[in-house]
């Protein structure tokens, strides 16, 4: 089991290692933010909406990754209702980003440093 949750923290430093452009690339991009109610799923999308494979992180905070490039393309947070209540650090960028979901793009600067600091947790 140690092994593997080596390998599983390894892999995570690779991908927050490809991302140090992260606030750079974020400034010229858009996001979309959506709220499943229904599923209570927190989905945040950066740039286009493209094809990714699914980093996890803490089992709370998932990031979508570009298999090729290792960047990351958005981010999901299932079980919103209880992140709010139980993880201090997601609860901040929730209830930052929660008022803005909906179909509109939201500038990507605004979200640079709070994403940011997702990455470094």
């Amino acid at each position: 089991m140690k092994d593997l949750i080596a390998k599983h923290v390894a892999s995570v430093r690779t991908v927050i290692d490809a991302n140090l452009d992260l606030q750079e690339r974020l400034a010229s991009l858009s996001l979309c933010v959506v709220h499943d109610r229904e599923d209570d799923l927190f989905t945040l999308t950066i740039g286009e909406p493209q094809e990714a494979v699914t980093e996890s992180v803490r089992n709370r905070l998932y990031f979508r990754v570009d298999p090729d490039t290792l960047k990351i393309v958005g981010i999901e947070i299932p079980h919103v209702s209880a992140r709010l209540n139980d993880d201090p650090l997601l609860e901040g960028f929730l209830r930052r980003f929660l008022p803005l979901a909906g179909p509109e793009q939201t500038p990507a600067i605004e979200a640079a440093r709070e994403l940011r600091e997702l990455v470094k947790a």
